[in-house]
């Protein structure tokens, strides 16, 4: 008899269970309060590990929120991935929620399988009122994910500036580099935010960092993207105009192979050195005599470029030109004394 009234409760237990789980879905408040009376397991477990609070947080029922954890429901449990109750309502930005969980004594520093914790999915997905709450309820601002990525590593790239500005007020490292070798600086530097550059460099953002993979600077990325504000930003910010990268291009070529005569005036009128080479002993006015950029060839030309330097292949910009039928260049060229014949 007392094996039978255990199988009864166990089958009673989980169809109750069940149902609370069910009417959280639902946002169904009365099922949630008629399964809990009825003994249902509140913090019964779906087969990805979803308990009620779970699903209560994700579609943002924050009625049904309270009356679990009021009921005890367990605000640390972990699903299948390893995120908790607090983590599913801070990347959903449930703000009330939110400050429900951690009056609830929520850890906010739990991380998921990949290593990203409230704060982080929160920086990532622009709720400032929840990264303002999570960092007053002492969340760790210099945590990494698996990838190396902290909070303020993966807000720059988002354009969420009043979020890395509050980071930073919490004294976020704004040099930590993720796997990758990228900071918070080179990430606001390739993507155009131009606020966040602002604030990363009066927070003394290291500008000349470089990322191991390419060797490549802020300043270079910010000219590769053809991002004119920002590099007229790192260069007074002091940027090395001269650092050159695994491939031997520094800024001034990076802006030149692009053809953005707007970013080599800019680094021209900064002094950026004309006459570097990269791997393949190619000049500024080498490639610009190349790529056929007349206006470029002509601000270096102005910026006193020496027009007979030869590359590894002994080519100088004149014969480059010539090779490649750059007729207004190669007028250009002999006028500025290039040696050669004339063809």
């Amino acid at each position: 008899m007392k094996i039978w009234s255990w199988i009864m409760y166990m089958l009673f237990s989980s169809r109750n269970s069940r149902e609370l789980f069910d009417g959280t879905e639902a946002g169904d408040v009365e099922a949630v309060q008629g399964a809990l009376q009825n003994g249902a397991d509140i913090n019964w477990q779906n087969d990805v590990g979803f308990t009620p609070l779970f699903m209560a947080c994700n579609t943002g029922h924050s009625t049904i929120v309270e009356i679990l954890v009021n009921a005890s429901a367990d605000v640390n449990i972990a699903n299948n991935d390893g995120e908790t109750p607090l983590y599913i309502a801070s990347r959903w930005g449930h703000s009330t929620i939110v400050e429900m969980l951690l009056n609830a004594s929520a850890d906010v520093n739990i991380a998921k399988e990949f290593g990203d914790t409230p704060l982080w999915i929160a920086s990532r997905w622009g709720h400032s009122t929840i990264v303002e709450m999570l960092l007053n309820a002492n969340a760790a601002v210099n945590i990494v994910n698996n990838m190396g990525d902290t909070p303020l590593n993966i807000a720059s790239p988002g354009g969420h500036s009043t979020i890395v500005e509050m980071l930073v007020n919490n004294s976020a490292n704004v040099n930590m580099a993720n796997n990758e070798g990228y900071t918070p600086l080179h990430q606001a530097s390739f993507w155009g935010h131009s606020t966040i550059v602002e604030i990363l460099v009066d927070a003394e953002a290291d500008v000349n960092m470089v990322i191991k993979t390419y060797g490549d600077t802020p300043l270079h990325l910010a000219t590769r993207e053809g991002h004119s504000t920002i590099v007229e930003m790192l260069v007074n910010a002091n940027a090395d105009l001269d650092i050159a990268n695994s491939y031997g291009d520094t800024p001034l070529i990076i802006a030149i192979k692009e053809g953005n005569s707007t970013i080599v005036e800019i680094l021209l009128k900064a002094n950026a050195d004309v006459n570097i080479s990269n791997n393949d002993a190619d000049t500024p006015l080498n490639i610009a005599s190349r790529e056929g950029h007349s206006t470029i060839v002509e601000m270096l030309l102005k910026a006193n470029a020496d027009v007979n330097i030869s590359n590894n292949d002994g080519d100088t910009a004149l014969s480059i030109a010539r090779s490649w039928k750059q007729t207004t260049i190669i007028e250009m060229l002999l006028n500025a004394n290039a040696e050669g014949n004339i063809d």
